[in-house]
């Protein structure tokens, strides 16, 4: 009965948020980041009650507190946030309408439009020099999926080259062409960014892309349909499990009822538990297993201590880097922790605040919004400290790039310098694109 009455006051507290920031025509970030915290890591827990062996473990009780915490971190964090003008969607439907900034669209389109076929020449070379494919696999055999997947991923040791590219520019790509109104060539980047992705046989990538589709139609169409997004999440969950019955068909040889229970079953629990469960294995490792991070240093990252705390040392690896799990592995304390998640909350929601001070380019001021929401869902998944970074570092490359091939191209043709944007802006992103391209250059030959 608690745990239903519980459920029912988290419920309540979304649909709050949901009304509070004005969420019927487009979600906001607080609704996006509250109902996803919600959806991954809150229900989840709620659900294990129901479990005996989940509730006869030792220190499920005292996570439990912690995800309660995190939850209410961010109901405050919403209400604290949501007057903030950056953060509204109404911004982004019709931005920059002067009609120096309308002419400025041709050359927005004419650019994205040959970054994009550049983007789809790095996925060619990318699918001609793995050392295998594990699409292929999966179609083929699927006993070799997870061998092929690390050996094109994790053992492929320029693959942080690629994937900066299909998981941070490319979108940002097809998404600028999209919310400009271009008809034609964003399909063929987006379909391109889809199929590269499976062949990288990573699963939540294509969620991702998804879910950036599914938020850059609200923003083109000026209403967010929820209907749509749902029947989408529908498709997507259904795509999932076809992934997970072609992986694992060495397993049941045969399509049978069987097979699509235990592979739906197989990724009910891996959406829904997984959250709580990786908070749960922080509080088993620290400080049982190791001492915490503040008390006593380490040489390796807190998700792979973890990993090796629950999995053991002979297989290298990591688990998913929630950021109220890294928080507790520094402190250890449940209420300093709560605070700095409360922090961060905070700031997540002012990062808004950078995009039209630094981009002058309609498209990219609204893709990166578009983008931002899906940073709000994976900020729930894995840790803060290496996509926010890498969020608004691919934010400043592509603004970087286009505001430089613009100064180019008009001295060449006209002989004159003429900025579009304030001086700070253009020196900020232009030598964050010279950041990242000698870091992309050193691990594509390093």
């Amino acid at each position: 009965m608690l745990e239903i009455t519980e459920l029912i006051l988290a419920i309540y507290c979304i649909r709050y948020i949901w009304l509070r920031t004005a969420s019927k025509m487009f979600p906001s970030p607080q609704f996006i980041f509250a109902f996803a915290y919600f959806a991954y890591i809150y229900f989840g827990y709620i659900l294990m009650h129901w479990d005996p062996y989940y509730m006869d473990l030792e220190g499920f009780k005292s996570v439990g507190v912690l995800i309660r915490i995190g939850f209410i971190s961010i109901v405050i964090a919403s209400l604290l946030t949501f007057r903030l003008k950056s953060t509204r969607y109404v911004l982004y439907i019709n931005p920059m309408n002067s009609q120096e900034n309308k002419s400025n669209n041709s050359w927005n389109i004419f650019f994205y439009t040959i970054l994009g076929f550049a983007f789809i020449g790095v996925a060619i070379l990318y699918l001609a020099v793995i050392p295998a494919n594990p699409l292929r696999s999966l179609l083929d055999n699927s006993a070799l999926l997870d061998f092929d997947r690390e050996a094109a991923t994790t053992g492929f040791k320029s693959f942080g080259f690629y994937s900066n590219v299909f998981y941070n520019l490319m979108p940002l790509c097809w998404l600028s062409l999209y919310v400009l109104g271009e008809r034609r060539y964003w399909k063929i980047i987006f379909l391109v960014n889809v199929l590269v992705t499976l062949a990288t046989g990573q699963k939540s990538p294509i969620v991702y892309i998804l879910i950036l589709f599914i938020l850059a139609n609200g923003i083109r169409k000026k209403e967010f349909s929820y209907v749509t997004a749902i029947k989408f999440g529908l498709i997507a969950f259904l795509i999932l499990i076809l992934i997970v019955l072609l992986q694992n068909m060495h397993i049941y040889y045969v399509l049978d009822m069987d097979a699509i229970y235990h592979s739906i079953s197989g990724l009910s629990r891996r959406v829904f538990y997984v959250g709580p469960l990786t908070l749960f294995n922080y509080f088993q490792t620290f400080p049982a297993y190791h001492p915490f991070l503040m008390d006593e240093a380490a040489s390796m990252p807190s998700d792979q201590i973890v990993y090796r705390s629950i999995y053991g040392t002979q297989i290298q690896g990591t688990v998913n880097t929630v950021s109220l799990g890294i928080f507790y592995a520094w402190t250890g304390n449940i209420i300093t922790t709560s605070i700095l998640f409360f922090i961060l909350t905070v700031c997540i929601f002012c990062i808004p605040m950078l995009f039209k001070f630094f981009s002058s380019d309609a498209g990219l001021y609204r893709s990166t919004y578009i983008a931002y929401g899906l940073l709000l869902i994976k900020l729930v998944i894995t840790d803060w400290y290496t996509l926010i970074p890498f969020f608004i570092l691919s934010f400043f490359v592509m603004s970087g790039l286009n505001h430089l091939m613009y100064q180019i191209i008009m001295v060449v043709l006209n002989g004159s310098f003429r900025m579009r944007c304030n001086k700070f802006a253009f020196i900020v992103t232009v030598i964050s694109l010279a950041y990242f391209i000698q870091g992309q250059v050193k691990i594509l030959f390093g």
